[in-house]
């Protein structure tokens, strides 16, 4: 219990010191975890040393390293208890001395019980006050006492045993202190302005307690949804292993005619290594340079599954290019995605003549994709996808403190996927738009996608079968037809799928429309902008 002479005594110094202590500890944790990240598993992987010693002595780094990364989290939370009956107390205790010197300006005394006198009728309401003070003091006091107590000891506990512990302990801590998911703001401009009001210890609570809304929020920065993407994917675990699921690789072959089970067998299989899946090719990731490195920035393990990848800061990067792929993309099939839009911020990054990591490319499948069927010629997952990826390019810009150059890139379908987009309400908040092996845009030309039409590109290999058929009877005009009114750009690649292949015009043209080089950018028809 807090007694009046308790809060006038009190050193609330003592909470902000110990609160920083315990953010200095987070920190590093977090340098440790990124030590051995870089200088352990890194250093062993870049040695190219192999074999079963090899492999265990990456692994256990690995595994220090997680145990790091989930340390921090719980350091975080426990920063933030102090830190908020810091903010708390020290605003309690000045407004009891400003009660304090109010009485004294009055006249009156305040006992050493909080009582002032002589009594009076503006004395009962200096009392009054003092002890609704010291009234909010002591609820601080416990709210404290119960967060400590709940976060408990540090019970050593790694993988996804650790994690579900953080997990309820940060749910405990949410509901304790009033937070709750759904005060975080779908708008991306309004979640950007409110995460910004929020204190440090806010922030930490929010993330651990609720990382998937976190990690999905368009308009948080790219670091923090990121660093909430993989808490939530650590929570998911890897399920055990059932019998089918271990034999399902090897079975498969051997079903022959009933190929439809195997391959049912093996997608089993895959939706339930997901979550580790997902996570070994972020963590793959971390051995590259920084500017390389991979963020995640949502995704969702159901059906298809979605994932939303970014190659670099798009919050830091001067360029960024968001890509949208088509048909038959799932969560399981994005490793390709991944390599073309790792060759375009190379190509990119090259033009640029400045620092390394100007530019940052997004593998936005933040949509359901059609498969190779009749949906292809649809326009549902078109229409269901754009305000997903209009709401995502705002959110880039949101989350950013100065402008960037943004530019939106479709494949096949993800072009019909920004045409629905770009058309609808008031457009995207992109500088380019560019498209390849595009089906058609659902628009009749490059007047309707609310851009200057010198900005607008489209590019098509001759022997692409995707972009020509399927649009004369589903998704309106071409883009890389002169009637458009798109410009369109050199393709010497071959095919539907290898226009970010290296060395090729076809990844240079666009790798200069992403950084605004314009002029480098050849072009069979159009007008480049000056």
């Amino acid at each position: 219990m807090v007694t009046f002479a308790d809060l006038r005594d009190a050193d609330t110094s003592a909470l902000y010191t110990a609160g920083q202590a315990w953010w200095r500890y987070a920190e590093a944790l977090r340098a440790l975890e990124e030590r051995m990240n870089d200088d352990a598993a890194g250093g062993l992987l870049r040695a190219g040393w192999d074999g079963d010693a090899a492999d265990t002595a990456v692994e256990r780094s690995e595994a220090i390293e997680g145990y790091f990364d989930l340390r921090s989290f719980a350091a975080d939370l426990v920063a933030g208890v102090y830190d908020s009956a810091y903010d708390q107390l020290w605003q309690l205790k000045w407004r009891l001395t400003a009660a304090i010197d109010q009485a004294a300006a009055e006249g009156l005394s305040v006992r050493t019980d909080g009582v002032v006198e002589p009594p009076s009728r503006r004395a009962q309401e200096l009392t009054d006050e003092i002890a609704g003070i010291v009234g909010e003091a002591g609820a601080v006091d416990q709210q404290t006492a119960d967060a400590l107590a709940l976060l408990g000891p540090d019970a050593g506990q790694v993988g996804t045993a650790g994690w579900t512990e953080l997990s309820e302990d940060a749910g405990g801590l949410a509901n304790l202190y009033g937070l709750r998911e759904d005060s975080v703001p779908t708008d991306p401009a309004a979640a950007a302005a409110w995460w910004g009001r929020l204190s440090n210890a806010q922030q930490a609570l929010y993330l651990a307690a609720f990382p998937a809304v976190i990690g999905a929020r368009n308009g948080l920065p790219v670091v923090v949804r990121d660093r909430a993407n993989r808490l939530a994917l650590s929570r998911h675990g890897v399920p055990e292993q059932s019998l089918l699921d271990r034999l399902a690789p090897s079975l498969a072959p051997l079903l022959g005619p009933l190929a439809a089970a195997g391959s049912w067998m093996v997608s089993r299989n895959q939706r339930r290594l997901r979550p580790q899946t997902l996570l070994d090719r972020l963590e793959a990731s971390e051995h590259r340079p920084d500017h390389q490195r991979l963020y995640l920035l949502g995704f969702n393990l159901d059906d298809d599954g979605r994932a939303v990848i970014a190659i670099g800061d798009p919050d830091t990067a001067d360029h960024t290019a968001v890509y949208v792929p088509g048909m038959s993309t799932t969560i399981d099939t994005i490793g390709g995605d991944l390599d073309r839009m790792q060759n375009l911020q190379q190509e990119a990054d090259r033009l640029t003549f400045g620092r390394t990591g100007d530019v940052a490319t997004v593998m936005w499948l933040g949509y359901d994709t059609p498969g190779a069927d009749l949906s292809v010629a649809r326009s549902h997952h078109a229409r269901a996808g754009a305000p997903e990826l209009d709401s995502f390019i705002d959110g880039l810009r949101a989350a950013r403190h100065e402008p960037g150059h943004v530019t939106v890139i479709g494949h096949s379908y993800g072009s019909t996927v920004i045409g629905t987009a770009a058309s609808d309400g008031n457009g995207l908040a992109v500088d380019d738009i560019a498209v390849a092996g595009s089906p058609g845009m659902r628009v009749d030309n490059v007047d309707a996608l609310q851009i200057d039409p010198r900005h607008v590109w489209a590019g098509d290999a001759e022997d692409d079968h995707v972009s020509g058929p399927i649009g004369w009877f589903a998704h309106g005009a071409e883009p890389h037809e002169e009637g458009f009114g798109a410009n369109r750009f050199v393709v010497d690649t071959e095919g539907h799928s290898d226009y970010w292949k290296r060395d090729t015009d076809s990844l240079e043209n666009q790798a200069a429309i992403v950084v605004g080089h314009y002029g480098a950018v050849h072009l069979e028809h159009g007008e480049a902008p000056s």
